[in-house]
């Protein structure tokens, strides 16, 4: 199929975006290749390829995507194996995935007879536990945002940190700005801390905001920052708990990524 061959072609590194010198975002479009691949062989009942190729998808990634975890679930779930179905769905749900909710209530319900106990189930520390081995120290840094701000991720311990990385030269970047400063709004004055990293210089950023509203403290000229934290695609949203462990990696634009950002720092605040 095509899609084969366009794979086959990034492998080879034959196949690359004109702007892609390095070729970093080969291993992102790779990935949401890989994806699409297993949820076109899911939809032809083949689940042995469609996992063959999710797990070729986790393995590229540098962050196992959400959504990958979830879709992993639903081949679980028809290869008949309930329990490798509820290990991914855990995964994606911890990972903010509105998806998982649904298809691990139908698998308790299936154990207990009933969702008693549901909910207790979900924050149960073998749960929580189980996905809290998985996670990374955050690389430290030491920045200044445009307002004069020093940001400094040891200062922050104690609160969730949001990172967005972004450039004015990024469409969606800016589409999602406005779903991005409402979340601002919905956590003012709780434990959480907006930062977007932008690509670009302190000029290009100050006459961008005479039009651009960005809520987030705003960190010109952050490329190093992008480098440390394994930028090769724009933008990506990275949640940082309050140990200072990366709790969560979103990579791209996103039609609902106030919603998906809501639900993973809900779930890291533990409300």
């Amino acid at each position: 199929m095509l899609l084969d061959k366009a794979i086959n072609l990034m492998l080879q590194g034959r196949l690359r975006l004109y702007s892609d010198i390095g070729g970093k975002i080969v291993s992102f479009y790779l990935t949401d290749a890989y994806m699409t691949g297993a949820r076109m062989a899911l939809e032809k009942g083949d689940a042995a390829e469609a996992l063959s190729r999710v797990k070729a998808a986790e393995a590229l990634a540098n962050e196992t995507p959400v959504a990958a975890y979830a879709l992993e679930g639903k081949i679980w779930q028809q290869l008949n194996n309930p329990r490798r179905a509820e290990s991914a769905y855990l995964q994606a749900w911890q990972k903010g995935s509105k998806d998982a909710l649904e298809p691990l209530q139908e698998i308790y319900a299936a154990r207990h007879a009933n969702l008693d106990g549901f909910q207790q189930y979900l924050k149960s520390e073998g749960v929580v536990s189980a996905w809290l081995t998985d996670k990374k120290p955050a690389l430290e840094f030491h920045v200044k945002a445009l307002d004069g701000t020093e940001l400094d991720l040891a200062a922050l311990r104690g609160k969730v940190v949001v990172l967005n990385f972004w450039s004015l030269g990024c469409a969606p970047c800016r589409a999602e700005i406005p779903q991005l400063n409402r979340l601002v709004t919905d956590f003012k004055g709780k434990d959480v801390v907006f930062i977007a990293f932008a690509l670009d210089d302190t000029k290009d950023l100050q006459e961008s905001l005479r039009e651009l509203n960005f809520s987030y403290h705003l960190v010109p000229d952050s490329l190093a920052v992008a480098q440390k934290f394994d930028v090769s695609a724009y933008p990506k949203h990275i949640v940082i708990d309050k140990e200072g462990r990366i709790y969560a990696v979103l990579e791209g634009a996103g039609e609902n990524r106030h919603d998906d950002l809501q639900m993973i720092i809900e779930r890291v605040l533990g409300t």
